[in-house]
């Protein structure tokens, strides 16, 4: 796999990036990243096609800055191959356990981010500075667990002078 990247990248029009030894890349555009590379394509029995995107199949490294790595490694000598995670990433992927089954479809999945990232990025947009929301949002949750507790004990009480009145009424009938 390694080897078929590189051979697509070394001719035109390239990837819009340079190797950066032997697993990784410098990206020339950083933000758009490595759009520019070609996915991966796995034929599977039957005829059934899968992509593997370059955001998949490469990570971005930490130091320097758009420098991006191969998400996976070569086998050795074994030639099978195991397909990870990064394999997994942009697709919805169902294991079919009992009939021996894999569905895989094409996804537009939510990324992560590191919390250093995240902090960095400040609140989101539905925690304002003033929290307004997230004071309304208490509130309410507080008057909503009040009015269940005094549900609760008004029906207890009103259960019990049920009784109580039963009792009463059961003895003044036996008189």
């Amino acid at each position: 796999m390694a080897a078929a990247i590189v051979a697509a990248c070394s001719t035109a029009p390239g990837c819009g990036a340079h190797r950066h030894g032997k697993d990784c890349w410098m990206i020339d555009n950083i933000e758009r990243g490595p759009v520019l590379f070609p996915p991966i394509t796995f034929v599977f029995a039957g005829g059934i096609i899968v992509n593997w995107a370059p955001q998949a199949y490469l990570f971005p490294s930490d130091s320097p800055r758009g420098l991006w790595c191969h998400a996976f490694q070569d086998n050795g000598a074994d030639q099978s191959t195991v397909l990870g995670i990064s394999w997994m990433l942009y697709k919805d992927v169902i294991f079919d356990l009992n009939n021996r089954v894999l569905g895989v479809a094409e996804a537009n999945c939510p990324e992560y981010s590191r919390a250093d990232e995240f902090e960095k990025a400040g609140p989101p947009p539905s925690q304002s500075n003033s929290g307004s929301l997230g004071v309304w949002v208490t509130f309410v949750c507080m008057v909503l667990l009040v009015a269940t507790a005094l549900a609760v004990v008004l029906t207890c009480r009103c259960r019990s002078k049920r009784r109580v009145m039963n009792s009463y009424e059961d003895m003044t009938d036996s008189e």
